[in-house]
């Protein structure tokens, strides 16, 4: 009987995808590998992306002019790019559906200390802002139906851009919440902060689903601080966790109350997980090293395995160090940054 493959010869062999066995029993599935364009900019030369749709369109932020350093939103498909209205503050995109509408909020390193947060539908731009004016301050994502998720000065919010109904989750006193992603299903994952302007500052993770007058907080024994970072349409989580204060983070997958530490998969010092899939494949970020720098490479998390990126790349996209995967999609698309020609640039992945 002839032996099946090892992971190593696998990555090593020819072809466009990777055959990844699980070690739970599970069937094997493909993993592609990645050709990696550019992604384009406004004029400015910089672009940084943030979310990415099930079409293989993504969102962020790009500045106009080498001069002109704050930014704007913008939405990106193929190899073109479109800024949307300047309205005299720097924005960033923060989540964009398989409509196109995008959520985004003031770049407030450069328009001062208001908040402020807006879905554009189409060519109109929705503000996140209640019946009593409270607006939101962060927003963090947007899901099919519309229903975009951020932060307010008081809590959590749910937010229905075609019908602008604005739905709340109010903080305790000796807590501060912060929303990181939104499900299809309108579950919302992000994370609480205990101690906040103490010595001791910690996170935990948090869920709040539809209907739910309180957030559930997640309990994960011998961490110090954890977050959730996004969540599925199957309800599983990913986030990191911490075993002590100043000690690296490490990815984890939480469903149902089951966690899976996801953080020695490459023997690595740390990870860290930004978006999962409906399939469960991760895009984040790993450190191989403690260190000043604190370079950190891409990295890809599908079943029980985990993957460099960089050992994805298909021999057309040599030269590209993929530094960085903040989301990927359906159809295994992947967005972030990396470096190509010794300057760091937006990308997008996509299967070969």
């Amino acid at each position: 009987m002839t032996a099946a493959p090892t992971r190593r010869q696998c990555l090593q062999a020819a072809g466009a995808c990777i055959l990844l066995t699980t070690g739970l029993g599970a069937r094997a599935r493909a993993v592609p590998r990645y050709h990696v364009r550019a992604l384009p900019d406004l004029g400015g030369g910089t672009t940084r992306v943030h979310a990415l749709n099930d079409l293989g369109a993504c969102t962020g932020m790009a500045n106009r002019s080498g001069r002109d350093n704050q930014g704007v939103t913008f939405i990106s498909q193929g190899d073109r790019i479109k800024g949307l209205p300047w309205t005299g503050i720097s924005t960033v995109g923060c989540g964009i559906n398989n409509d196109g509408w995008v959520v985004e909020h003031r770049n407030y390193k450069y328009s001062g200390p208001e908040f402020a947060a807006w879905v554009w539908v189409g060519d109109r731009r929705v503000p996140i802002v209640d019946a009593s004016g409270l607006m939101g301050r962060f927003a963090s994502g947007i899901n099919r139906a519309g229903v975009a998720t951020g932060t307010t000065l008081g809590g959590l919010f749910r937010f229905d851009a075609g019908t602008g109904d604005m739905e709340h989750l109010p903080e305790p006193v000796d807590l501060e919440y912060e929303a990181r992603a939104i499900a299809d299903t309108g579950v919302v994952v992000g994370h609480a902060l205990h101690g906040l302007g103490g010595a001791d500052l910690s996170f935990q993770a948090l869920v709040w689903r539809p209907g739910a007058a309180h957030a559930e907080l997640l309990t994960l024994p011998d961490t110090h601080s954890h977050a959730a970072e996004g969540v599925n349409v199957h309800g599983t989580l990913c986030g990191w966790y911490t075993r002590g204060e100043n000690l690296p983070k490490r990815a984890f997958t939480w469903r149902d109350g089951v966690l899976i530490d996801l953080g020695d998969r490459l023997g690595v010092t740390g990870s860290r997980p930004f978006c999962i899939n409906a399939d469960g494949w991760i895009a984040g970020e790993v450190y191989p090293q403690v260190s000043r720098s604190r370079r950190q490479f891409a990295a890809l998390w599908v079943g029980d395995e985990a993957f460099m990126l960089n050992d994805l790349l298909h021999p057309g996209s040599a030269g590209w160090d993929l530094r960085t995967a903040v989301a990927v999609n359906a159809r295994g698309q992947i967005v972030g940054e990396g470096v190509v020609g010794n300057h760091r640039r937006a990308y997008i992945a996509t299967p070969a």
